[in-house]
């Protein structure tokens, strides 16, 4: 039989075995080509004795940032100068210090200790999945699924920070009946890893406010100083760039959504059956938010409808983005899928819903980043 401790495990060899598909199938085993450096975009110098793999033709993808962030953590000096979004990326510290402090910031060690952050972060996942599952009488070997939601492939396979969000996300489920300090560190951490880990803290904040547990609510909601601090100093070392959610351009509600669908219906495409699966993908998202609506209009008070709340409107903001913009979020479930992957999760594990059906709903979106990982297609993303 399977415990958590033994899923845990297995999440993170089964994350093991697709990082090492990536990097030693198609990128001659260099696993440096995990953080999807692109070669169109300057190198810090300070790297170039790592030999990092290089996308040719590619500005690359955001692991390469977080690879930057892990050998200085701080926002200030040569690395600012060769990111895309500065003040973006050092806001989700969490995994590029957690690596910093591992490799006890040697230059040497930080690669490895990436990857032993990325693992970890999969394997802690796995457990609390599991345990979530096992104390609702059902298998803990369902908390292996961990490993194969969107966030977590992506990070397999590019080195992304969005795997600990949702597997802080999955502990939180485990802790909020109890409270107590573990999770107050479950939120504190969940804001530094990336923004949306605020989302975690203002629907337990409504989840308090609902109960009327005016002290807890206070209490818990203190646990967004760290990042908001942490962020304030970012601010004040980073240049501001178009990525900012408010320098973005936006339309009618969902017009980006149904927009980039309806681009899609009449795009000319060599991967007919893969251009019906992404549009599948994408109406599935939207029969996901009508029924987030849905539900909260049932019951407004219950705790996964607290969050899926928050979750909901920053949903609805990227779904109202500009065509040019909505093409680049909507157009591949590598951003999306991974951006909203806590929202899913907590969609998928809502009690009174039929797991099955949820569950396989989201099994389509990891199935479709999972054709582009072994296909080795997710590389036009670049």
């Amino acid at each position: 039989m399977i415990r958590p401790f033994h899923a845990g495990l297995l999440s993170i060899l089964l994350h093991a075995a697709m990082m090492w598909f990536t990097a030693g199938v198609y990128h001659d085993g260099s696993w440096s080509a995990l953080f999807c450096t692109g070669a169109l975009r300057p190198q810090p110098p300070s790297l170039s004795g790592e030999n990092t793999y290089l996308f040719q033709n590619a500005t690359g993808y955001d692991g390469q940032f977080y690879h930057y962030m892990a050998h200085d953590p701080m926002p200030r000096g040569e690395m600012l100068r060769y990111m895309d979004h500065p003040r973006v990326r050092y806001r989700r510290i969490l995994v590029p210090l957690s690596a910093h402090l591992l490799a006890l910031g040697q230059m040497r060690w930080i690669d490895a200790s990436f990857f032993a952050v990325l693992l970890a972060g999969v394997g802690a996942g796995g457990y609390w999945l599991s345990l979530w599952f096992a104390h609702r009488g059902l298998p803990a070997g369902l908390g292996v699924c961990f490993a194969l939601l969107p966030p977590v492939l992506v990070a397999a396979n590019r080195a992304t920070v969005d795997a600990w969000l949702a597997a802080l996300t999955v502990a939180y489920l485990l802790l909020y009946v109890r409270q107590g300090w573990r999770l107050y560190v479950v939120l504190l951490c969940a804001a530094l890893s990336r923004e949306t880990g605020i989302l975690l803290i203002a629907g337990h904040g409504l989840y308090c406010l609902t109960a009327r547990r005016w002290k807890d609510a206070v209490t818990y909601g203190s646990a967004a100083l760290p990042a908001l601090l942490w962020w304030r100093y970012v601010a004040t070392q980073a240049p501001h760039t178009s990525a900012e959610l408010s320098g973005w351009t936006y339309g009618f509600p969902f017009s980006g959504l149904v927009g980039e669908l309806a681009f899609r219906a009449g795009e000319s495409v060599s991967h007919p059956l893969l251009h019906v699966f992404d549009t599948v993908c994408l109406l599935l998202t939207l029969s996901i938010l009508i029924h987030i609506m849905w539900r909260l209009v049932r019951s407004p008070k219950g705790i996964f409808t607290c969050h899926l709340a928050g979750w909901l409107i920053l949903s609805i903001v990227l779904a109202s983005l500009s065509p040019a913009l909505a093409r680049a979020y909507w157009g591949s479930a590598f951003s999306y899928a991974r951006s909203l992957g806590p929202m899913f999760l907590l969609w998928g594990l809502q009690p009174q819903v039929n797991w099955r059906l949820t569950g396989g709903a989201v099994s389509l979106l990891s199935l479709r980043i999972l054709i582009d990982i072994i296909l080795d297609s997710g590389v036009r993303n670049l």
